[in-house]
């Protein structure tokens, strides 16, 4: 289903792809419908006080020459506890459609992932509460950006991620 489109989705797009940091999201990738393990990616992310975090990925691949080419959008929302991380991957394409939507649960121990203890759902793409989450997580990274370029325009500096997604560690 297609969730957003326009212009501005694909700056942000090319915007997020221009300046978020370089991770590869391991394992996770299988689980988001990619062919092997080890996607790269450009992201950023935003954790809060509450330990809930937010982040949005620009998956890619690179060519023969080291040319990086967008091949979809990864937004997720998730949050962890000192025992537990959970959270919601929604895949969409460069069209805007939703492609996918996982909900992935883990528990942890001493500030580690316990091995084995992962769990992921595949979600229905078009359920009404699917959409309306993922639709609130890309307003608020497209709107973001949207101002981060503004400022970046003005002069002033373009802030980044400094830790991977919690939920792919």
């Amino acid at each position: 289903m297609k969730v957003v489109e326009g212009p501005s989705f694909q700056r942000f797009v090319d915007s997020l792809h221009a300046t978020g940091e370089d991770y590869n999201i391991g394992p996770l990738a299988l689980k988001l419908g990619f062919e092997k393990a080890g996607a790269p990616v450009r992201w950023d992310e935003i954790s809060r006080p509450d330990g809930t975090r937010t982040s949005c990925l620009v998956v890619y691949e690179e060519d023969e020459t080291g040319k990086r080419k967008p091949v979809c959008l990864v937004v997720h929302d998730g949050k962890r506890t000192p025992t537990l991380a959970s959270g919601h991957w929604w895949r969409l394409s460069l069209d805007g459609t939703l492609e996918k939507a996982l909900y992935t649960e883990g528990r942890y121990e001493d500030g580690k992932p316990v091995r084995g203890s992962g769990v992921y759902k595949d979600l229905d793409v078009n359920s009404p509460e699917v959409l309306s989450a993922m639709k609130a997580q890309l307003s608020f990274w497209m709107k973001r950006y949207s101002k981060l370029t503004a400022k970046a325009s003005a002069g002033g500096p373009t802030p980044t991620a400094k830790s991977p997604p919690a939920s792919s560690r």
